[in-house]
């Protein structure tokens, strides 16, 4: 809840001080992302899903929201990779970034800021949602690591 609040944030901030030439780099980050998706190459398209989002925060250009913001994102990470793990996980994540750039492009604050909610949100809806797949996923990869467990209950 607190990052889905930080993020939504940074994204209404960044729709309104991001420059052409930042909105065409977070365009480049989209499209490079939606091809490493359709190629099958998951750890390129996580990696540019994170700087999809770093981007957007560096758009925001407050460097109190980016450092706490970053710092808790960076907490979350283990749990976020869950959300993509998920069937059909990778193409909704791929059309929420799709949906947030449009508004970002398109100058929509406070859509951009309802959309990046919604996705961050989700992807902890999801973790929490899907808990007993993930005590099944462990069962069949037995001695090569677990996920780590969250006592944090919903407010991931």
């Amino acid at each position: 809840e607190t990052l889905a609040e930080l993020e939504g944030l940074s994204a209404r901030l960044a729709t309104e001080r991001m420059n052409r030439a930042e909105c065409f780099e977070l365009s480049r980050i989209h499209t490079a992302a939606a091809e490493k998706l359709l190629q099958g190459e998951i750890d390129d398209y996580s990696a540019l899903g994170r700087a999809f989002h770093a981007h957007i925060l560096e758009g925001s250009k407050n460097s109190t929201l980016i450092k706490i913001t970053s710092e808790l994102a960076a907490r979350l990470i283990p749990y976020r990779r869950f959300q993509v793990a998920l069937e059909g996980g990778l193409q909704r994540n791929q059309d929420d970034h799709d949906a947030i750039l449009a508004a970002i492009k398109s100058r929509d604050a406070e859509a951009a800021y309802q959309l990046m909610r919604r996705h961050t949100l989700e992807q902890g809806d999801s973790v929490i949602a899907n808990i007993p797949a993930f005590t099944s996923l462990e069962r069949t990869t037995a001695g090569k690591g677990k996920p780590p467990r969250s006592s944090a209950g919903s407010e991931i």
